[in-house]
């Protein structure tokens, strides 16, 4: 019988191949925490409880970005070795009706996606914006379309319709 024989297989004990105490792998899933996502913008960093001071590399089946750091994520594990998470999920709080979130401070917006056309709504106002160029719309119905240059092009007509049209 060698000294890996007699084991237990029981949560917090230890993995042979990395002294951190072995999650246990029947149990589905453990919750960790998001602490960063590497440069490369794939590969999310987590911490484990049952791997004390160990932030761990790992891979994803969910999207996650920046708004995410500091989230309760569930992980599983590939081939059940605790040295190789995978988060499968976000845990996420419920929210009430326009509340704020306080992980993100955002405000919540609507989002509504069917493959054909994509809503994004807001209360007050949405804002595109890349480097001097923006796309303001408000809750008023504004439109505000500002950059350096602004060019518009269209096989048909284009035309500029309303009360009053001001040009320079």
């Amino acid at each position: 019988m060698s000294g890996r024989d007699n084991l237990k297989a029981e949560p917090g004990a230890l993995a042979p191949q990395s002294g951190h105490p072995r999650p246990d792998a029947a149990a589905g899933f453990v919750v960790g925490e998001l602490i960063g996502i590497k440069d490369d913008g794939m590969t999310p960093i987590v911490f484990i409880e049952a791997h004390p001071g160990a932030a761990l590399s790992a891979r994803t089946i969910v999207d996650l970005c920046g708004a995410h750091i500091g989230a309760k994520v569930a992980i599983m594990f590939e081939n059940a070795d605790p040295c190789k998470p995978v988060v499968v999920g976000l845990i996420r709080a419920p929210l009430r009706p326009g509340a704020l979130r306080a992980d993100t401070g955002a405000a919540e917006i609507q989002l509504e996606a069917d493959g054909v056309r994509l809503v994004v709504a807001a209360k007050e106002r949405i804002v595109l914006r890349c480097g001097a160029a923006s796309i303001t719309l408000t809750h008023a119905g504004k439109v505000l379309i500002e950059g350096e240059y602004v060019l518009t092009r269209s096989r048909g007509s284009n035309r500029i319709k309303g009360a009053s049209v001001e040009i320079n």
